[in-house]
């Protein structure tokens, strides 16, 4: 899976890379399919550059997984935050969606197993 971040009024210093790469490492444990194809648009903000308080950070997930966007976004007080709910976000979705997409592969083999039975 490829990881790529992009900073908006915001410098990229080695912490905070670490930090994206080690939600990235996360993301990841939940996607059963190796595709190259996959990937993993991390954007971090700084909205404003004049307000020093309130939601003034935002980070936006977009995980590209077999033609399927999951798409998160979050605005904090600290960019920390905003990187930790959108990465809990975008597992929520990940973890929600694997159960749907069992249960509709099983009724599709159901549904192929009757029609062939007829």
């Amino acid at each position: 899976m490829k990881i790529n971040i992009t900073t908006n009024n915001v410098d990229l210093n080695d912490r905070l890379s670490e930090k994206i790469n080690d939600k990235g490492v996360r993301i990841s444990k939940f996607i059963t399919s190796q595709n190259e194809d996959n990937s993993l648009n991390i954007e971090i903000s700084k909205d404003t550059n004049h307000h020093k308080k309130g939601e003034i950070f935002s980070a936006e997930f977009n995980l590209l997984l077999e033609g399927n966007l999951i798409r998160t976004t979050s605005k904090k007080d600290s960019l920390d935050k905003a990187i930790d709910n959108a990465c809990n976000e975008t597992v929520k979705r990940l973890r929600r969606g694997k159960g749907k997409w069992k249960n509709m592969l099983i009724s599709g083999a159901r549904r192929a197993k009757g029609m062939l039975k007829r």
